[in-house]
């Protein structure tokens, strides 16, 4: 069903933040690079604010989707305009469209993209999974049977990928929607995956050792500050040589100039996705970060 609202106004951002709309589809299907269920939870239910989105980007996405627009209806020989849509029977549903032409039956998913997606889009026909399952909502909402997934560079070049509704991946996605909007009216938070950020506050034990980190690296980093500034001397002491005597010695020695990965990629027309096969198994690390209001 289609809704009268125009997009960016007062009414829309309310009319959004009232359901699941289609660039949450990605969160709810666990494929984000950005957000997690529980994020997404916590800030449907009021339990958290929203993060702000780059005003840069938010901008240059217009901008380029006027673009995507114009390329596309000049294609088409049909007029895509922007319109916003909810689900007939479930209206929790919805979907803000970056265009659909004036039949409905083919929509259109707009990306400012870099040189390297781009490429990958256009060459490839490829679309990653989280902008899939946003059009999988645009479909499920509208009733649309075709769609254009539509990238524009930062030359203003655009590139489309067309696809069909898959029916499976719509079924699919209104199960988890529905399951998950229960969750929100319920109150019930999801359940943690390995993305998300545990609430260390008021744990004594959690303060207490990032104290500790944190003074240990204040402390490291002076030393090797020192460390750095006698190493310093002591090659300016062997100049183009090496250096020895009882004491020690200063080795010189030449290192291979590493290979520049996009440049051989480019030039031998190589897809990162196309190395996966040759990728070591991923491994855990931790990166920890004291707060700079910490006092050691």
């Amino acid at each position: 069903m289609k809704v009268n609202l125009k997009q960016g106004t007062p009414e829309w951002h309310e009319w959004r933040s009232g359901g699941l709309g289609g660039s949450e589809a990605c969160i709810i299907m666990n494929c984000s690079p950005f957000n997690t269920r529980r994020e997404l939870f916590l800030v449907k239910t009021g339990r958290k604010e929203a993060e702000p989105f780059s005003e840069w980007l938010s901008r240059m996405g217009a901008i380029k989707e006027i673009v995507g627009r114009d390329d596309l209806s000049e294609k088409y020989g049909d007029v895509f305009v922007p319109a916003c849509y909810q689900h007939d029977e479930l209206p929790f549903i919805r979907a803000s469209l970056d265009g659909i032409n004036y039949s409905g039956d083919t929509l259109c998913e707009c990306k400012f993209v870099g040189d390297d997606m781009f490429k990958l889009v256009t060459e490839k026909q490829f679309i990653p999974d989280y902008h899939h399952w946003q059009m999988a909502q645009g479909f499920l909402a509208s009733n649309a049977t075709r769609g254009v997934y539509v990238v524009i560079g930062r030359y203003n070049q655009v590139g489309f990928v067309e696809i069909e509704r898959d029916d499976d991946m719509c079924t699919t996605l209104r199960e988890a929607i529905v399951d998950y909007w229960q969750l929100i009216e319920k109150g019930t938070e999801p359940e943690l995956t390995e993305k998300d950020t545990l609430d260390m506050e008021g744990n004594n034990e959690f303060l207490s050792l990032m104290l500790g980190y944190k003074k240990c690296a204040a402390e490291i980093k002076s030393i090797t500050a020192q460390q750095d500034e006698i190493k310093t001397q002591l090659e300016a002491l062997a100049g183009s040589h090496s250096a020895a005597s009882v004491a020690g010695k200063v080795t010189r020695f030449k290192v291979r100039g590493r290979i520049k990965d996009k440049e051989v990629y480019a030039a031998y027309d190589i897809a990162d996705e196309q190395l996966n096969d040759f990728r070591a198994d991923e491994s855990v690390q931790y990166r920890i970060t004291p707060a700079k209001s910490l006092e050691i």
